[in-house]
């Protein structure tokens, strides 16, 4: 009975979920947009700004202790055009990324304010103060943080918790690595480990580097990694020690079809498969959060389906308790 009918009725695509430290829930969804093939030009300039921002609320926000099953708190209508990631930091703040408008947002959420805004709006670049599509964001306690950036140029960036530019890596060189990404869709940050692991999409694995939060001179350098069988589109942490990853593939017939599996960060070895609620799992789901508590986890999709005949609301949004 989670979310409410009325909260089904009104989501559109959900592109990111997330927990805060109260294991309050978040969401990032997109209204009535959807991505489309035209939706950018060959230049990646996205191609619909005449319509004007995501009139809905984009930012949906679930408090636990509710059952009610309707948000607390809506925010972020009239700002975000195509929403992609939302991360919350150890303050509360949040980071949400744009991929139309090819920027990066700090929102803080005492003062209901936008205090820091990285990129050019509507322009796609590949310089240090420009991004392509930006697709993620983690923050480490320090307040340094990283941008998975993301759709076009396939690098990370890191930032001090100024927003000033401090370093790339991990961008495909013409010569090729074999450690060079293909969209990072997704990161997950273990301070313990100094490892910033990152959902290497197109290359369907996971790729863990160095984050240099303890030693500046490794940031970057490859720490390991794992290949997969599918692409994964999410990618969390669970009390540094359980990966959680959203795998995504096609059936035979085309259709999208999605699970959940969890490894030991440490050893790498399967831990559990959440097949999700029908056939074809949870669709073509885009996102994945496990609560700071480990005990529930949230999974969103980009549209919606029945799980079975008797369905009475598709819906795009799963609530776990594991």
């Amino acid at each position: 009975n989670w979310p409410s009918s009325r909260v089904l009725d009104r989501l559109g695509s959900i592109s990111s979920v997330e927990f805060d430290s109260d294991d309050n829930m978040f969401v990032f969804q997109r209204g009535q947009t959807r991505w489309s093939p035209d939706s950018f030009d060959e230049n990646n300039r996205y191609t619909k700004e005449s319509l004007g921002p995501i009139e809905d609320h984009t930012i949906l926000i679930f408090d636990r202790k509710s059952p009610s099953g309707n948000p607390s708190l809506e925010l972020g209508n009239n700002l975000f055009y195509m929403p992609h990631g939302l991360t919350v930091d150890k303050m509360g703040n949040l980071w949400l990324t744009d991929v139309a408008l090819h920027q990066v947002f700090k929102y803080d959420m005492k003062t209901n304010k936008i205090i820091l805004t990285l990129g050019e709006r509507f322009k796609p670049g590949n310089d240090e103060s420009h991004f392509c599509k930006p697709t993620d964001v983690a923050v480490a306690q320090n307040g340094d943080f990283f941008v998975a950036d993301g759709y076009c140029n396939s690098r990370i960036m890191k930032f001090n918790s100024t927003g000033h530019f401090q370093a790339e890596f991990g961008a495909i060189r013409k010569n090729g690595k074999s450690l060079t990404l293909n969209i990072p869709h997704a990161l997950t940050l273990s301070e313990s480990r100094d490892e910033l692991c990152v959902a290497d999409r197109e290359n369907a694995r996971i790729i863990c580097y160095k984050a240099g939060l303890k030693n500046k001179a490794e940031l970057g350098s490859f720490s390991r990694g794992m290949q997969l069988q599918n692409r994964p589109f999410d990618i969390d942490l669970a009390k540094d020690k359980i990966f959680t990853i959203l795998l995504n593939s096609k059936t035979k017939s085309g259709a999208p079809t999605s699970h959940v599996m969890s490894y030991d960060y440490d050893t790498l070895e399967t831990i559990a498969t959440i097949p999700g609620p029908t056939n074809i799992g949870f669709g073509d789901a885009h996102t994945l959060a496990v609560s700071p508590s480990t005990d529930l986890m949230l999974i969103g999709s980009l549209h919606k389906f029945c799980a079975n005949y008797r369905c009475l609301f598709p819906r795009n949004i799963w609530l776990y308790e594991l």
